[in-house]
């Protein structure tokens, strides 16, 4: 075979690679060049090389977010009834101490406290005990009932907070033979303080007291009052 004839069979047999290539990327689109080319970011149907080319991408499935609806709720459980009777209660915010047996007219006082409203300042005079203001409850007590006191105080520190629930008269005909009582130092600030429970023995009168502890250093209390337990 000539020279001729094997250039002339060379350019068919280019034009025919060239057909089948035109055609494949006729139907496979520029992905197939770009695999040949070794291109795969640039299209070779533009002059300007920085052209992006369309490319496949893979379609991400983002989590979808909860139906709010079908989301329980969280609710606060329910406050509970208080299980107990209040039968006493001063908040001194009628300005006097009249149902108070005082034991020395100098040692009480209503004062505006500037947290609870009005209140009741106490204070020691000597060494004996008339340092106190009590009061006996209307409503007679019954046998086997319960019974606590629990008051808001403020004392210094290194003074003491102290109330005192007893029985008039008592099971034996002695006064205040059944009682209970509780002393607590003071911090500077309000504080709660609370007896323990006092089970009555017999059917009688109760009688709560508040003291002060210091001649020159007044107590004060607040919300004093008598709880009934079940």
């Amino acid at each position: 075979m000539s020279e001729d004839e094997n250039k002339a069979g060379s350019s068919k047999l280019i034009a025919v690679i060239s057909l089948i290539l035109a055609i494949a990327v006729f139907i496979f689109g520029d992905n197939l060049y770009q695999q040949v080319t070794g291109h795969p970011f640039f299209s070779p149907n533009t002059n300007d090389s920085s052209t992006p080319i369309s490319v496949f991408t893979e379609t991400q499935v983002l989590p979808t977010s909860p139906n709010i609806s079908t989301i329980p709720t969280s609710t606060n459980p329910p406050i509970p009834t208080p299980n107990y009777e209040i039968v006493f209660l001063k908040d001194f915010e009628n300005g006097n101490l009249s149902d108070f047996n005082i034991a020395n007219p100098s040692i009480a006082r209503i004062v505006e406290t500037n947290k609870t409203g009005k209140g009741v300042a106490i204070k020691k005079l000597d060494d004996k005990e008339n340092f106190y203001i009590a009061t006996v409850l209307p409503q007679q007590a019954k046998t086997g009932e319960v019974y606590k006191v629990r008051v808001q105080c403020k004392a210094p520190i290194g003074f003491f907070c102290r109330t005192f629930l007893g029985d008039v008269i008592g099971d034996s005909g002695k006064q205040y033979e059944n009682n209970v009582s509780i002393s607590v130092q003071g911090t500077g600030d309000w504080i709660e303080i609370e007896t323990g429970i006092l089970i009555m023995k017999n059917d009688d009168f109760l009688s709560v007291y508040i003291y002060g502890d210091n001649d020159q250093i007044e107590v004060i209390y607040d919300n004093l009052t008598v709880i009934k337990l079940p």
